[in-house]
């Protein structure tokens, strides 16, 4: 395992402690990294152990608000410049994605976002039952008409972040899963360093980026993150047949 669990592996500085490997911040960290910075990544758990390890892995451009789409669409160019750096694959394809409509009404509704396609040069396109057919094997009556987004992707969530993790500690970052970070210090206003189970890592800079739990770490600093936490349930199921390659 290229990662560590050992104190011998905790820097006494860096230039950036990114706090929480999840998705967001060992995505974070690849990018600090390949600027020239030195990173520490702590992790109280394992890398992708809890929600960016199992969630449903799109990666979409399809009915996002209208402020979302130049993101989205820099990401999906994103998540291919990094998948084909990484030497394993990480299940990132871009096999499109349907909003399925059992009437006229279904797709009205999505007019606002149609408008916001057309204005970014997304794909979206409304397509009919008879194409519908094409895409989805036995395809259920009820549904009559959909969008459809040919190029949205997704990317495999128990693969991804372990994967770039892996290629990381490879490259000389130090993750280090097991280490919980405990408080952020500062000093006269500014980040002074990162508190964790295994010391202090000296730093200006902390990138906090610990999920559900950044709210009780940031109020260490006098900083109120207020958040929402969703639940939803995603299975695992034994192998299938294919009804449709992407999301619908």
């Amino acid at each position: 395992m290229t990662v560590s669990e050992e104190s011998s592996g905790l820097p006494q500085s860096a230039d950036v402690v990114v706090i929480g490997a999840g998705i967001v911040g060992i995505s974070t960290a690849w990018f600090l990294h390949q600027a020239g910075l030195r990173v520490v990544v702590l992790e109280k758990g394992r890398v992708a152990g809890e929600q960016s390890g199992r969630n449903w892995g799109w990666i979409r451009q399809m009915g996002r608000d209208e402020a979302e789409l130049p993101i989205v669409m820099e990401s999906m160019r994103r998540w291919q410049e990094i998948a084909d750096q990484l030497s394993v694959d990480i299940g990132y394809r871009r096999e499109g994605s349907l909003y399925l409509c059992e009437n006229d009404d279904d797709l009205a509704r999505h007019e606002t976002y149609m408008a916001a396609a057309e204005n970014h040069g997304a794909s979206t396109r409304r397509i009919n039952r008879a194409e519908l057919e094409k895409l989805i094997k036995e395809c259920p009556d009820r549904w009559q008409s959909a969008l459809y987004t040919p190029d949205d992707g997704r990317s495999e969530p128990s693969l991804s972040a372990q994967a770039i993790a892996r290629t990381l500690a490879a490259r000389g970052v130090t993750v280090l899963e097991n280490c919980a970070a405990q408080a952020i210090t500062t000093a006269g206003g500014r980040v002074a360093g990162v508190v964790c189970e295994q010391g202090e890592i000296k730093t200006n800079a902390a990138l906090v980026a610990a999920g559900a739990w950044s709210t009780f770490l940031l109020e260490s600093c006098g900083l109120r993150l207020p958040q929402l936490t969703v639940k939803a349930s995603v299975a695992r199921t034994a192998p299938m047949p294919s009804i449709f390659a992407g999301n619908a």
